[in-house]
């Protein structure tokens, strides 16, 4: 685990497309900083050292928040799910992953402001359907549950600690052995192990 207390050489990354942003870990504390722009935009992304093993059942789960009045178009938090490499990085691998987040689009008429989606990329290339679902919510609990029996990963969602939870989208097959799953998609075997980030 990560008590952030100093920084871990590969595992704190900011992505950048356009305006200069980083990622710094200091006294405990992550923080994210990026120069305001009105067209372009930045990313960064925690990796946590957790391998999680397709042989075992696991969930992880995190809570996003999205303050209303922003004045970009475009904002989003949340998890990525992806193939493991034991040096902690992402680059090679960022063409397989399941971004999992609660996001505002106000120029995207589809969603209609806030919104939760589950988009499934192999090989760099998004996987249909994308399952977006419009909500009025600023703050949730995404939730990412795998079953070693069934070698399932279901998506679930809820934006009130004292409510049931949705599944977002269908199960997704992780069993190896299965034609046409997204374990194959992403060339997993039995003793592979995905990798989590958290980013915004």
């Amino acid at each position: 685990s990560d008590d952030f207390s100093s920084s871990v050489p590969n595992r704190y990354m900011s992505l950048n497309f356009g305006s200069p942003a980083s990622l710094t870990v200091t006294g405990g504390v992550a923080r994210y900083s990026s120069a305001s722009s009105s067209s372009n935009g930045a990313t960064a992304a925690w990796l946590p050292n957790l391998p999680l093993p397709l042989s075992s059942s696991w969930e992880v789960s995190a809570d996003v928040f999205m303050p209303s009045g922003w004045s970009t178009p475009y904002a989003g938090a949340g998890i990525t799910l992806l193939p493991y490499t034991s040096n902690g990085t992402v680059e090679t691998v960022m063409a397989n992953r399941l971004n999992f987040k609660l996001a505002r689009d106000t120029e995207d008429t589809t969603v209609n402001g806030n919104y939760f989606n589950l988009a499934i990329y192999s090989n760099d290339t998004e996987m249909s359907p994308r399952n977006a679902t419009n909500t009025t919510a600023t703050a949730a609990n995404l939730r990412l549950v795998y079953s070693a029996a069934a070698k399932t990963l279901t998506a679930l969602v809820r934006t009130n600690p004292s409510s049931a939870w949705t599944q977002l989208g269908s199960a997704q097959n992780l069993n190896p052995a299965t034609a046409g799953s997204l374990a194959q998609a992403w060339g997993l075997t039995t003793n592979s192990s995905l990798q989590l980030a958290f980013w915004g």
